[in-house]
C-alpha cells in the first residue's frame, strides 16, 4: 500500500509564527539563566565567605551581645513610682504621665536614676511620645547625664510645638567626655520664665532609653532613623523590660532601613 504524503506546505504567516515562537522561546531561556546567575549570585555574597549561608545568618544573630533592654523602670507609667519631681506635680493616667509646672522654675521636670554605670562615648536610644494643649510651652523633651557630673548633659529638644499634637522625640544621645555614675534620664518642658511655667503642662508616654553600645557593640550601633524603624516593628511601637533576640531579629527584618550589611 503506497504511503500517503501529506502536505507540509507553510504560508508566508506560518512561517513567521514560527519563527517568533522560537525567539520568544530563547529569549525565556536566556532570561531564566540571567535571573539564576543574579540569584546565586546574591547568595554567594549573603554568605560572605562562610560555607553555608546559615552560618553566615548564625554570626549576624551573635554580634548582639544581648537581649535590647529599655532600662527605664514603671515606663508604661502604670503610676508615679520610680519617677522623681523638680519643679512640677506629676500625675498618671491610661499609661501616661502628665507634668505640670508649679511655678517654681521655668522647667519642669521628671527624672529617674537608671541604677546602671554608663560610660564616655557610649551611644543611647532615647524616645518618648510628647504632647501639650499650652502654646506657651518653649521646648519639650528628653535629657541624659550622669549622676555625679550633671553639668555633662546630652539632650534632644523639640521647640516650634503645635498644641494637642503627638510627637515622638527621639534620637541617639552620644555620652558626653568626663560623664560619672550611673545614668539619669530626664522629661522635661521649658517655658520663658518660671511663672508661665505655672499650672503648664505635658502628657508623656512610652518612654524609651536603651544603651545600644551594650546591645551591638561599640562602633555597631544602629542610627537614629534604624532604631526608629526597629521600634516600629514592635508590637504597640514600645516595650518595658527586655525584647528577647529572636523578636529584636524580627522586628530587624521587618525595618527597610536595617539590612545584613549594617550590622
Amino acid at each position: 500500500m503506497a504511503r500517503k504524503e501529506i502536505s507540509t506546505k507553510w504560508g508566508r504567516n506560518d512561517l513567521d509564527a514560527h519563527n517568533s515562537n522560537y525567539k520568544e522561546l530563547y529569549k525565556i531561556s536566556d532570561d531564566v539563566k540571567e535571573d539564576s546567575s543574579k540569584a546565586l549570585e546574591e547568595i554567594e555574597e549573603a554568605r560572605d565567605g562562610k560555607t553555608r549561608l546559615k552560618e553566615n545568618i548564625d554570626d549576624i544573630k551573635n554580634k548582639f551581645n544581648s537581649d535590647l533592654t529599655n532600662i527605664l523602670r514603671n515606663s508604661n507609667f502604670s503610676d508615679r513610682t520610680e519617677w522623681i519631681q523638680a519643679n512640677c506635680i506629676s500625675a498618671t493616667n491610661s499609661n501616661t504621665i502628665r507634668i505640670t509646672g508649679n511655678g517654681t522654675m521655668y522647667i519642669p521636670r521628671i527624672y529617674q536614676d537608671s541604677d546602671i554605670k554608663i560610660n564616655s562615648g557610649e551611644k543611647i536610644y532615647v524616645s518618648s511620645l510628647f504632647s501639650t494643649p499650652f502654646i506657651e510651652i518653649l521646648r519639650m523633651g528628653i535629657m541624659v547625664y550622669g549622676k555625679n557630673s550633671t553639668s555633662e548633659t546630652s539632650s534632644i529638644l523639640m521647640d516650634n510645638v503645635s498644641i494637642n499634637k503627638k510627637y515622638l522625640i527621639s534620637d541617639v544621645l552620644s555620652v558626653p567626655q568626663n560623664t560619672n555614675g550611673t545614668l539619669m534620664f530626664q522629661l522635661r518642658s521649658e517655658y520663658t520664665n518660671k511663672e508661665l511655667s505655672n499650672e503648664k503642662y505635658v502628657e508623656v508616654s512610652k518612654a524609651m532609653c536603651i544603651n545600644l553600645t551594650t546591645v551591638f557593640g561599640k562602633g555597631n550601633e544602629p542610627t537614629k532613623e534604624q532604631m526608629d524603624s526597629i521600634i516600629q516593628g514592635i508590637d504597640g511601637q514600645w516595650f518595658e523590660n527586655s525584647l528577647d533576640i529572636n523578636s529584636l531579629q524580627k522586628a530587624i527584618s521587618s525595618s527597610t532601613l536595617f539590612s545584613i550589611s549594617s550590622v
